[in-house]
């Protein structure tokens, strides 16, 4: 990646944070879409391959919460940062 100037390290984080995102609602997707034991245990031995150990570690944590896992399966990522905000403003 080398260096990045300050004033374009906001892009770069914001790039990161959106791929981030993605990979949760697309993973959140698979975890739904599993229908027995091993199908999970296959999906959980390819995150170990794919990500790094933190990353997999939050997948996990999400997979295993059904209200988060729907919720993030569910994310209009088009959107989000909108919706987001507007959820958040007072006035």
């Amino acid at each position: 990646m080398g260096y990045i100037k300050p004033e374009g390290i906001e892009e770069v984080w914001a790039e990161q944070l959106a791929q981030s995102r993605w990979i949760l609602k697309t993973e959140m997707q698979n975890v739904l879409h599993c229908q027995t034991i091993q199908e999970k245990r296959e999906l959980y031995e390819r995150w170990q391959v794919e990500y790094s150990e933190a990353m997999v570690k939050d997948l996990v944590k999400c997979a295993k919460d059904k209200k988060s896992r729907l919720l993030v399966a569910k994310w209009d990522l088009g959107n989000f940062e909108f919706k987001r905000r507007k959820k958040h403003e007072r006035f």
